[in-house]
């Protein structure tokens, strides 16, 4: 993670001490927000002084937010959400300060080689170390939405039991941050057909046009008055792209 760059925080009036929040002798309010502005609670909270120790400070509540005292200091904080962090350095004086924290919108898309959305896509992502799974699949718009903090991320896409590999998103931006687009393939056969997927089991053919992401997958024909036979198809296209501009967010 880059170093954290510095900040200037205006201290809050004795008026918005009194109204927005408790007098509780805190000094350092910490507010996590969503990209919507609304507040996010149970983020985890850790900091300590700079080129000290980095202790969990602990959770913000319901509005978002967590109080703490702290003692006159050059302070990092970092906010974690789903793996995903952000890490600001602030000045703690007498004075009570806010260190706001805001996640970024993520929306990805899902397209065949004809550009027509496709719904039910998956997605997993990676990020602090770890592999997760979205959670959202891909709506009749072909789109996927939701929110980590602001960074460069690996997602990968399965279809049609087809998957495409970890490919990096930058999330900082506007538009839709990536799409991956799955090759159209039409087979005519009088019998059945089915295909290898990614994991490795069997799958039945929906003739005459499936929609698969890009790889190598094995074919098994059979019935329809013929022999079976075996034949291995590569599925090639353009397997994503970055933002498009010609998609803002709404």
């Amino acid at each position: 993670m880059p170093a954290a760059a510095p900040i200037g925080l205006a201290a809050a009036s004795e008026g918005d001490e009194q109204t927005d929040e408790p007098s509780d002798g805190s000094n350092v309010v910490i507010h996590v927000k969503s990209y919507t502005g609304a507040p996010l609670s149970e983020i985890k909270v850790t900091g300590g002084r700079v080129g000290g120790y980095v202790n969990t400070l602990g959770y913000t509540g319901t509005d978002g937010k967590l109080r703490l005292t702290l003692a006159p200091g050059e302070y990092n904080f970092t906010a974690t959400y789903r793996n995903t962090s952000q890490t600001k350095r602030v000045t703690v004086g007498e004075n009570r300060i806010t260190v706001e924290f805001q996640t970024s919108e993520v929306r990805i898309k899902a397209e065949d080689s004809n550009g027509a959305p496709l719904e039910g896509v998956t997605l997993r992502f990676k990020a602090g170390g770890y592999t997760s799974h979205w959670g959202k699949a891909t709506g009749t718009d072909g789109i996927t939405t939701g929110e980590l903090f602001a960074g460069t991320y690996e997602f990968e896409a399965s279809y049609n039991n087809t998957t495409v590999g970890f490919v990096g998103v930058d999330i900082t931006g506007d538009g839709v941050d990536h799409t991956f687009t799955a090759t159209l393939v039409t087979l005519s056969y009088p019998g059945n057909i089915r295909y290898k997927g990614s994991a490795g089991y069997m799958h039945h053919f929906e003739k005459p046009t499936m929609a698969l992401f890009p790889g190598t997958y094995e074919f098994t024909f059979s019935g329809g008055g013929m022999p079976s036979s075996h034949s291995a198809f590569v599925c090639a296209c353009a397997t994503s792209t970055g933002r498009s501009a010609s998609s803002p967010r709404p």
